[in-house]
């Protein structure tokens, strides 16, 4: 088999993971993929993961702190549900976006400034 020849091309349709709604350009995204690509596969990356933790983080770590008068505790316990209320939204907009007319997705995956390894972007895929 020659190099490569066992790719495949891939369409990748990014969203911004911190908004809560679908915009009209991705209904008219997954119209122009179900009319001219519909045999190639489609991968959903949501983007800007780090600053919707960050958001997150910080109305958290408030609240941690009050109850544990403890930094690196309150830290810890609010970096990982910022992380959790996170994934949990990019869920919600996942879910939306199946609701879509012509929706097709073959996988999906949230991740911060480019840091997604080949394998939690194959994680995805069912």
């Amino acid at each position: 088999m020659a190099p490569f020849s066992y790719l495949h091309p891939l369409n990748r349709f990014c969203v911004d993971s911190d908004v809560s709604r679908i915009e009209e350009a991705d209904k008219r995204t997954f119209a122009t993929i179900a009319q001219y690509s519909n045999h190639v596969p489609v991968f959903i990356v949501g983007t800007k993961k780090d600053k919707l933790i960050a958001y997150r983080k910080m109305k958290l770590l408030e609240q941690y702190m009050e109850k544990t008068n403890d930094f690196k505790e309150s830290n810890r316990l609010a970096t990982a549900d910022a992380s959790k209320q996170a994934d949990e939204q990019f869920m919600v907009l996942r879910d939306e976006l199946s609701r879509l007319p012509h929706y097709k997705a073959d996988g999906y995956c949230c991740l911060s400034k480019g840091l997604a390894t080949t394998y939690e972007m194959a994680r995805g895929f069912n």
